[in-house]
């Protein structure tokens, strides 16, 4: 094989495999919610947060793809 013949054969490669990757991050990803609820003891926790429960929001997109009414929404359930 040679140089021309392998670049253009990456290039097709990478556009295929690019298009499904690229439609995904666009399309469900941003609107996938998650919620892990696991336990977690804290060793020298003082008193006044024992039985509190503690929230991490990771991941939030935000933008043009993502509409402020699912934002929203996804706060309040969380």
């Amino acid at each position: 094989m040679n140089r021309r013949k392998f670049l253009k054969s990456t290039a097709i490669f990478g556009a295929a495999l690019g298009l499904p990757v690229g439609l995904y991050t666009c399309q469900p990803e941003p609107h996938w919610l998650e919620f892990v609820k696991i336990r977690m003891p804290i060793r020298n926790l003082p008193d006044h947060p024992v039985g509190k429960i503690f929230m991490q929001v990771s991941d939030i997109h935000v933008g043009d793809r993502v509409d402020s009414k699912h934002l929203i929404r996804s706060l309040r359930k969380a």
